[in-house]
Parts: C-alpha cells; structure tokens; sequence
C-alpha cells in the first residue's frame, strides 16, 4: 500500500487538475484562491483544505502562494473508516460548521505540527508562528 507523500508546492493559476486519492492542502504562506468541482475557497496562512479523490480543482489565483499537500491513497482512508464506502469528506478550516470551530483548531494545530516535521526534514523554512505554533 502506497505511504502518504507529502510536497511543497508553489501554485500557478491555470489547469485542472485531479488526483485519485485525498489531497490535504495546508497553506504556509501567501494566499490562494482555489476552486473545486463548482465551490471556490480562499486560502489564508494555516487553512487546510481537504480535496476528494477524482474531484478536479483549479487554482484562480495565488498570490505568493507556498502550499504542502498531504496525499493519502483512497484505500489507506477507506481501510480506517467507519464508513468506507463513503468517499467525501467535507473539510476546510475557514468554514468551520456551527460548534466545531475549536475542533477546526485542534485540527489546523495538528496539522501545523505534522507539516512542521516534515519542513523540518526537508529543510524548508516556512513562516508560520500564528497560535503557538513552532516556526521551522
């Protein structure tokens, strides 16, 4: 079975893209506007959005964007759902729903940590320090 793979990328605004697996995108810097299926989503530093397997997604635009991409293999999530049969998750930090702001939070600080280690051992050095989260 296939290993997440985590990859820096600087988005440019352009072609549709897709993946077959869950891409979590988590901006480090800059801003981005991105549209998936018929949703469009601005991306602030330390939002995360979660991008469905086969669902296509165009960056609109990317203004000094700096974005890590978590992909997980569609089977990876399926084997650890309650639910496998059932391949859309709905996620982005910015938009939390009613009660779950904190949950968001606790989620975009894990996220943070996660990405931090891998900054970490790939030698990146993004900037984002905001809600004690350690600088790389």
């Amino acid at each position: 079975m296939p290993a997440l793979q985590f990859t820096i990328i600087y988005p440019e605004e352009g072609s549709v893209e897709w993946k077959s697996g869950y891409q979590i995108f988590y901006l480090l810097q800059g801003r981005m506007e991105l549209r998936v299926l018929d949703h469009e989503y601005v991306l602030e530093p330390e939002d995360f959005l979660v991008v469905n397997p086969f669902s296509p997604y165009q960056v609109l635009e990317s203004s000094h964007a700096m974005l890590l991409c978590m992909e997980m293999p569609l089977e990876q999530v399926q084997q650890a759902s309650d639910y496998p049969n059932d391949r859309q998750i709905h996620c982005f930090s910015a938009e939390p729903q009613e009660g779950r702001k904190k949950y968001m939070q606790q989620v975009r600080n894990t996220f943070a940590n996660l990405f931090s280690l891998y900054s970490r051992k790939q030698a990146v050095t993004p900037a984002f320090t905001k809600q004690g989260v350690p600088a790389v």
